[in-house]
């Protein structure tokens, strides 16, 4: 199999190393946006959660609560929250008609942590329990308004969610909720917030990473295409360079190249083996004529002699065989 050139191997290879650090880091960024967004449906839940605790009092209320959600998400606000309500038994008050008929409440833990978080310091917000007017239908804990659970007697409480507040993922055939169980211990709410709106968001970043990716990456490999050619560019030279050599055109040098500190040095010591080669060579062709004009005189004289020698010699005999072939 012939291999491949070292400026397409050069090439593939920034191409490679680039995709495993793009598809690195973008999985991680991926990850990062979907904690954040989910932190941000956990906080949301959680403020929603806080500023109408008052509302689920009774069923009288949870008109005020539909119009308070409609007015958050819009009209189509029945497919952006669901919410059950547990009392301190463990049994179900209220469960928010739209409640999605695959979500079955049995199948999750809703119950809250049973680690407790210390009220906050500082007064609740206008529209929070405490806030609320007071009424005179019930005007203890559960009153119109005023908290969870069923009106009874005593003074007026607010409703503060003393309980560290658990969530997590629930999945259907069409849809994706994240639900938080928020609560104390007189009552339990379990709010959950549609995460179409995340996922759609996610597969937008997620399919736009997808179809920049080759670019990217076709982008690095013409990059390093180009700066390998920039790179072998010496290397090119140098054999263009010697395929001209001969032994008439020993004075032909490697042109310096003063991109790459690494092939100057490399063409530095060629072309100092080239001005050996051409000195030896000088050499050799000057020893050869001096040998030859030294030899030329002694043949000379050699030559004539044996010339004589030959027509002196007997016709037909041995001697004059023998300086023939000395002649010759």
């Amino acid at each position: 199999m012939k291999p491949l050139p070292s400026r397409l191997k050069i090439a593939l290879l920034s191409a490679g190393i680039s995709g495993v650090v793009l598809i690195a880091f973008g999985a991680a960024l991926w990850v990062l946006i979907y904690d954040l967004r989910i932190e941000a449906v956990d906080r949301e839940i959680r403020t929603l959660g806080s500023r109408h605790p008052g509302l689920f009092a009774g069923r009288g209320n949870y008109e005020r609560l539909a119009s308070s959600l409609e007015f958050t998400f819009g009209q189509d606000f029945t497919n952006h929250v669901i919410l059950l309500l547990k009392d301190a038994t463990g049994r179900t008050t209220y469960t928010w008609p739209h409640w999605p008929a695959a979500l079955d409440p049995g199948k999750f833990d809703l119950r809250s942590n049973d680690n407790s978080v210390s009220p906050p310091a500082t007064p609740p917000p206008t529209n929070s329990a405490s806030s609320l007017p007071r009424t005179e239908h019930g005007g203890g804990w559960g009153g119109m308004g005023r908290g969870f659970g069923m009106g009874r007697g005593g003074p007026p409480q607010d409703v503060v969610f003393t309980r560290t507040p658990r969530f997590f993922t629930a999945k259907t055939e069409d849809s994706v909720w994240r639900l938080g169980v928020l609560g104390n211990d007189e009552v339990t709410l379990a709010l959950g917030l549609n995460q179409q709106e995340v996922e759609q968001e996610l597969n937008r970043v997620r399919t736009a990473f997808l179809l920049t990716l080759p670019v990217a990456l076709f982008l690095v490999g013409l990059g390093g295409w180009v700066v390998a050619g920039r790179a072998l560019r010496p290397l090119t030279t140098i054999a263009e360079t010697a395929e001209h050599l001969t032994a008439r055109g020993l004075d032909q040098r490697i042109p310096e190249s003063g991109d790459s500190p690494e092939a100057s040095r490399v063409i530095q010591v060629l072309n100092r083996m080239i001005d050996r080669l051409e000195a030896s060579f000088r050499q050799a062709t000057r020893f050869s004529a001096d040998a030859s004009h030294e030899l030329k005189t002694p043949l000379t004289v050699m030559q004539g002699e044996l010339e004589n020698a030959l027509q002196s010699a007997a016709p037909g005999s041995p001697e004059q065989q023998l300086f023939s072939n000395l002649l010759e």
